[in-house]
């Protein structure tokens, strides 16, 4: 039956890890600010509109505290990006940036 109920899981993981991402536009680097519930290792990765990962970077010292880091992406072409962030293989916040000059 094609009016049938859908039931999803998608949570909103920004609220959930406290992530926040800026500036959107962005210029030479891109700031993450973020508490993790998870002390786990970050791994921090930029995908470019094809699906090929550009820049890849792992933060091995997280703290459940906030913290901040920055990500030089001045060598990026102009145009549209994807960012990831990863814990222990799962996917904990994802959005999309636009790199300006």
């Amino acid at each position: 039956n094609i009016n049938s109920p859908v039931t999803t899981n998608i949570r909103n993981l920004a609220e959930e890890n406290n992530v926040l991402v800026f500036p959107n536009p962005a210029g030479n680097d891109l700031t993450i600010s973020y508490q993790l519930e998870n002390p786990a290792p970050l791994q921090i990765e930029v995908i470019d509109v094809l699906g090929k990962t550009i820049l890849s970077q792992t933060i091995d010292q997280v703290t459940t505290t906030e913290a901040t880091s920055k990500l030089n992406i001045s060598t990026l072409a102009e145009g549209v990006y994807f960012l990831k962030l990863k814990q222990q293989h799962s996917i904990i916040y994802n959005t999309k940036f636009i790199k300006q000059r």
